[in-house]
């Protein structure tokens, strides 16, 4: 049995982080704004029944960090093909190599964001893809500041910890 979701209260009192989050990835409020309506429509249309509000709202960070991560990332392959007919008028363009590496870098994290559990992973979207501070990831998680502060140090500790193996 799932919870009874109040969509205009959600919508209300969520929409501004959620637009924090993805202005942080695709740095365009039409975007951002396009990204957090198809995050709010994928709620609404969503089959299977959440138990506890947090879900929802941690359901709909990450639908938004997603969708923006593929803005952003059908943006930059954009901007590469563009470079790419550029650089026949350039003499200098970042090697395949080097571009490969950064995506390849920038993949990693994401993988490595991905694994961190649930209490970990909210708390460091929120500060770094959401570019919140304590507060205001304390009061969207309704939970203590200190508490957000000691999530995001075992959060940071534990993406050290699988990154460098």
């Amino acid at each position: 049995m799932g919870i009874q979701i109040n969509y205009e209260g959600l919508y209300s009192e969520f929409l501004p982080v959620l637009l924090k989050v993805a202005m942080n990835v695709v740095r365009d409020r039409e975007t951002a704004e396009e990204i957090c309506q198809e995050a709010f429509i994928r709620l609404f249309d969503r089959k299977i029944p959440f138990l506890r509000e947090e879900e929802v709202r941690y359901w709909l960070i990450r639908v938004v960090k997603n969708l923006s991560l593929n803005a952003y990332r059908k943006r930059k392959n954009e901007s590469h093909a563009v470079a790419r007919l550029q650089r026949i008028h350039r003499p200098y363009a970042p090697s395949a190599e080097e571009l490969f590496s950064a995506e390849e870098e920038s993949e990693r994290l994401r993988q490595a964001v991905d694994s961190l559990p649930a209490k970990l992973k909210e708390v460091i979207v929120l500060k770094e893809f959401g570019d919140m501070n304590y507060k205001e990831i304390a009061k969207v998680l309704r939970i203590s500041e200190s508490n957000v502060k000691v999530r995001v140090f075992r959060a940071k500790e534990k993406l050290t910890e699988i990154l460098n193996g």
